[in-house]
């Protein structure tokens, strides 16, 4: 028998910087601006600006923790990432429960995002005029279609680290194309045109407020 002690044992490598980074921003694009700046504006119409304002400034007060991140990572390089890190400097029982509240939370979130995801598909496929493509708008649809997309998703990622690389730096691509074509809609589109739009869909007169123009 080889001894083990001659080849210590090391995590395999199989994704780099960038597939780490896109896993970073797929997630906090769906959860913390598809789905929260959305949300927010239905709500709150009258927030306009102030909504991404609020997402710009929240990064900036996280930054501090980003290099803490930073620090940790160069001097206790080890799996588990900040769960290690808080049971090293703090103390294992905290560790747990904070990580356990994470997991409760990211699951929520998760589910959340799956359960909206109806919404989006079924006014895609109306829009190329598929027929019965309601049915995912509904309560029923978006849950079989949510826990579709989470246990594909799941079995990706079971399937190997690098195939989950592979699809997040493809959702990262999407983003960027997505973004770039809603910030050049949105600043040559006049907000007249969005307003007829919204009015005609909800049934509802609206008028553009004054001293604005493009959105």
């Amino acid at each position: 028998m080889k001894d083990l002690g001659e080849k210590p044992f090391r995590l395999a490598k199989d994704i780099g910087l960038l597939a780490i980074i896109a896993s970073a921003i797929s997630e906090e694009y769906g959860a913390g601006i598809n789905a929260v700046t959305t949300s927010t504006l239905s709500v709150y119409p009258g927030a306009e600006y102030l909504v991404p304002l609020a997402v710009f400034l929240s990064g900036i007060i996280l930054l501090p923790k980003v290099i803490m991140y930073v620090g940790f990572g160069k001097h206790m390089s080890k799996s588990g990432g900040w769960y290690v890190w808080m049971s090293r400097t703090l103390h294992p029982s905290i560790a747990f429960v904070v990580s356990f509240v994470r997991w409760v939370v990211v699951s929520a979130a998760m589910g959340i995002v799956a359960f909206t995801l109806g919404s989006f598909v079924a006014e895609f496929l109306s829009l190329l005029g598929v027929h019965g493509a309601v049915f995912l708008a509904e309560p029923l649809g978006r849950f079989l279609l949510g826990l579709s997309v989470i246990w594909v998703i799941f079995a990706i990622q079971f399937s190997g680290v690098r195939r989950y690389g592979i699809l997040v730096s493809i959702v990262l691509i999407l983003i960027f194309i997505e973004a770039f074509t809603i910030i050049v809609i949105g600043f040559f589109t006049p907000s007249s045109l969005f307003i007829s739009l919204v009015s005609s869909k909800v049934h509802v007169t609206l008028s553009p407020p004054k001293s604005v123009g493009p959105v």
